[in-house]
């Protein structure tokens, strides 16, 4: 993967702005920057926007929102710096990334030396598994009803959890032991920075690994 891959744990414009602020050093001033919001089945797609261009406006980027992934192509997405992929439903998103291929297009994206940005189910997304989506307050449902729930497994082969506070630590070392799996858990504040062959750790991050 010759690009980067930012992972935030899906802290506001106030808990995530140190994050928010590498990477938007990473990307560079007046980027162009695709929304991609999806992940938000409830929302307004319109206030979405006005949200993403009130907190991220500051760095001077140049902002379009995708909210339909069925047609996008991969020369659309290549006249972008960066595609910065929103919080919502996990099991909804992995679904509609899927069905779409806009899998490959992320996937490509990267390969050609792009930023990715993924926060809270955007970030979950990215993982090895997306059960963690599942845990915890303000759980994600499956309402879409998928039954593979392997992610795209970019984060060295870890699971992701977004939100991360210590009343989660024994549900997901239970987790962690469970299902043989290893898992980085991102507090609001807190992410990772993906490429160069190496994962560094924006604390806070807490790892969870089988006790075998």
């Amino acid at each position: 993967m010759k690009g980067k891959l930012f992972l935030s744990g899906g802290g506001d414009e106030i808990e995530g702005k140190s994050f928010n602020d590498i990477y938007a050093n990473a990307v560079g001033p007046n980027a162009r920057v695709l929304y991609v919001p999806v992940a938000w089945k409830t929302a307004n797609f319109d206030e979405c926007l006005k949200w993403f261009t009130a907190t991220y406006g500051i760095y001077g980027f140049q902002i379009e929102m995708l909210t339909d992934l069925q047609n996008c192509s991969l020369e659309y997405v290549m006249t972008f710096d960066t595609i910065y992929i929103g919080g919502g439903n996990t099991f909804a998103l992995l679904d509609d990334v899927r069905q779409s291929g806009f899998d490959e297009i992320i996937l490509k994206f990267l390969e050609l030396g792009k930023t990715v940005f993924g926060g809270s189910a955007g970030a979950i997304i990215f993982g090895k598994d997306i059960r963690t989506a599942a845990l915890g307050d303000g759980a994600d449902t499956n309402d879409v009803g998928i039954n593979d729930f392997t992610g795209l497994d970019l984060a060295g082969g870890y699971v992701i959890q977004c939100h991360y506070d210590d009343k989660q630590g024994d549900e997901l070392a239970d987790f962690a032991n469970k299902q043989n799996l290893k898992i980085l858990a991102l507090s609001n504040n807190g992410g990772l920075v993906i490429g160069d062959g190496k994962i560094d750790r924006i604390e806070p991050v807490r790892e969870f690994v089988p006790m075998l």
